[in-house]
């Protein structure tokens, strides 16, 4: 009789572990769902402290010129193109995810902004009080589809004023104010399946499996106003110049990373394996830093008559920028 009491009791209790090691599993695939979105809201946090550094650098005016102002009726006409790059120490690979590896996305440890605009200056008159005067202007709107897995809507304007004091100088010197914004989203894409061997929820251990599509959705609305005191010297047909800068930047950055696929538990203990689709988002929002200061270098060579190739770079703070840019001006 006692043998088969204890039978009886072995029987009920596998019957009871049978019947309770699914909802367990279940509970656990959602704690690892939850897991997955706080590590996404990791990456996408990572990932708005960039794009806040590029977006408000590029805002704040990667057009740079030498110091000499036009005078009426001189002007320019220009197309420059650059990039704005925040480079920070704490990599993507060495963000804190749990449930899965911490570069997913496969997308570059800086990131950058797209700047770039058709750009023109004309002069104003004179004021003897104050010197020369001209106004500029820039704008650009275009669109990007390089493959299926990345596509983004850019768009960039800029209104700056320069002065030139009358002061007995032997070089050019200017200082320029202006305010920029620099607006758009991008979305990247890839296909990401991984295995971890052993990882743990809720007191239970697991073989997790991830099939699925990966993605991140940015966009970011940022203004800057900005202030630069810029020198350079003209040797014929050569012009280099440097200056520094100040500004303060306001706006909003906003990313989503996250996942569609499927995803398996599979324990490692005795007991039912739970396999589902899954889509989960990790959602981050972010303000640009609010004061950057600007060093700026950079020349232009004269091609040809009126016409001028200008190429320059900046540093803030672990953000930096480059420009190339060809100038048709008079005056």
């Amino acid at each position: 009789m006692k043998f088969f009491a204890r039978i009886t009791t072995i029987c009920l209790f596998l019957l009871g572990f049978a019947q309770i090691s699914p909802a367990a599993t279940f509970t656990d695939f959602e704690t690892a769902l939850q897991t997955l979105s706080n590590d996404f809201s990791s990456t996408a946090t990572w990932i708005n402290g960039q794009l806040a550094k590029s977006t408000a650098f590029g805002a704040g005016g990667t057009v740079q010129r030498p110091a000499a102002v036009k005078t009426f009726p001189g002007f320019e006409l220009g197309i420059t193109g650059g990039l704005a790059v925040a480079g920070d120490l704490k990599k993507i690979t060495e963000i804190n995810t749990y449930a899965v590896s911490s570069d997913f996305l496969a997308i570059p440890e800086f990131f950058f902004s797209q700047t770039g605009m058709i750009h023109g200056k004309i002069g104003l008159l004179k004021i003897p009080a104050l010197g020369k005067i001209d106004l500029g202007f820039g704008h650009s709107a275009y669109s990007l589809n390089l493959t299926d897995h990345f596509n983004g809507q850019f768009a960039q304007w800029q209104v700056e004023g320069r002065i030139q004091p009358n002061l007995p100088l032997p070089i050019n010197l200017s200082l320029a104010l202006g305010v920029g914004n620099m607006k758009g989203n991008y979305r990247v894409s890839n296909s990401h399946t991984e295995e971890i061997a052993s990882i743990h929820y809720n007191g239970s251990d697991y073989k997790q499996t991830l099939d699925t599509t990966v993605f991140m959705s940015s966009d970011w609305d940022v203004t800057a106003y900005y202030a630069k005191l810029v020198i350079s010297q003209n040797f014929i047909i050569f012009h280099p110049y440097i200056g520094v800068g100040c500004q303060v930047a306001m706006g909003e950055v906003n990313t989503v990373v996250g996942a569609t696929g499927t995803l398996n538990l599979d324990p490692i203990a005795p007991g039912a394996a739970y396999q589902d689709t899954l889509t989960v988002k990790g959602p981050a929002t972010a303000e640009p830093n609010n004061f950057d200061f600007r060093l700026l270098g950079g020349f232009q060579i004269n091609l040809v008559p009126f016409v001028g190739l200008n190429l320059s770079g900046e540093l803030g703070d672990n953000v930096y920028s480059a420009s190339i840019g060809l100038i048709v001006g008079l005056l």
